[in-house]
């Protein structure tokens, strides 16, 4: 909800997960992907380097990656939208509408121009008004109030011997 796509990305790049952080770099962080494939293919060539041959770099191979540019676009589009009005939980409901869109589709129909006006719109439609800047505080803050006395400590409770039974065993866990 948040939109930090690329933080999520730093985590997976962190933890060395590098397939993972290929496969959501393709989906959230396009333009990430290139330098991602990159540094995955050098981390794989240690184990294998014929697999890490066989990894496709959309730098190298654009056109095993058709949507790349448009996938670019929207990352933009939806970046700026999160920098300039960030979403807010209670939104939930509205925004909850991204998540069935189908982004590609909708630049192919739209236009890269139109898609990027359409998403900073927001979900529903129409632009919003640009957002008020916050009042300045007018006042100093209020003092900090007294601080309360401790608690004196609760009385102990005498600790009775507990009392054995004359049929139970003797306790031989400390004999040596």
């Amino acid at each position: 909800l948040l939109g930090n796509a690329q933080a999520a990305l730093d985590v997976l790049i962190g933890a060395n997960r590098l397939p993972e952080a290929a496969f959501f770099a393709r989906t959230y962080c396009p333009s990430s992907l290139p330098d991602l494939v990159r540094t995955w293919k050098n981390d794989l060539s240690s184990v294998n380097q014929a697999v890490a041959e066989s990894l496709a770099n959309p730098a190298e191979y654009p056109d095993l990656f058709p949507d790349i540019n448009m996938s670019m676009e929207a990352e933009k589009a939806f970046k700026a939208r999160i920098e300039r009005r960030p979403a807010v939980a209670a939104d939930y409901n509205k925004e909850k509408e991204w998540l069935t869109m189908d982004v590609i589709e909708e630049i192919k129909t739209l236009g890269v121009a139109a898609f990027a006006q359409k998403v900073m719109a927001g979900p529903g439609g129409a632009a919003p008004p640009p957002a008020a800047p916050a009042p300045a505080p007018t006042s100093a803050p209020a003092p900090a109030p007294a601080p309360l006395r401790p608690m004196p400590p609760a009385p102990k409770a005498k600790a009775e011997p507990k009392q054995r039974s004359p049929d139970a065993a003797p306790d031989r866990r400390f004999e040596a």
